[in-house]
């Protein structure tokens, strides 16, 4: 089955529609869900996105993820749901791994190996990802940004 996310069902409002027609303008390499064996709070949860985010434009370039940390339904805490590419993605042989490794670092989860959970697929335009993703950002107990490359920061200041 190639689907890895349904728009059915989803509560998607006008400005999240917006929202997820613009993610789709940008290219992506891969739709990750990124969690902890501890507990994250939201503000815990923006750290590691911007220190995942930091690592790997320190390791790899030029790397861009749109996050967002939801609750969880089942249990306390956050996870998070993101957009990831590393351009040129040529330069990394396996970008899934490279992600699931850095966010073990970045994290705590041991250094590098598979301590906290990540599920990390490639990114298909048609398969909806991006509506996945905004679905949560209008909500009062989530948060998001968008973490661009080190070219196009430079290029913004």
């Amino acid at each position: 089955m190639k689907t890895y996310t349904s728009t059915s069902g989803l509560y998607l409002t006008k400005n999240s529609i917006a929202y997820a027609d613009f993610l789709n303008t940008m290219t992506w390499d891969c739709f990750c869900t990124l969690s902890t064996k501890y507990s994250l709070t939201m503000n815990q949860a923006r750290r590691a996105a911007d220190r995942l985010h930091s690592f790997l434009n320190t390791k790899y370039g030029n790397a861009r993820i749109f996050w967002v940390a939801e609750p969880f339904d089942s249990r306390v805490g956050y996870h998070i749901h993101a957009l990831v590419s590393i351009s040129p993605s040529s330069i990394v042989k396996d970008i899934a791994e490279v992600i699931k490794k850095a966010w073990q670092v970045v994290t705590k989860g041991g250094n590098g190996k598979s301590y906290n959970n990540t599920v990390i697929r490639p990114y298909d335009s048609n398969l909806g990802a991006n509506y996945y993703v905004s679905k949560y950002m209008l909500k009062n107990n989530a948060d998001y940004d968008i973490l661009l490359e080190n070219s196009m920061a430079n290029n913004q200041s």
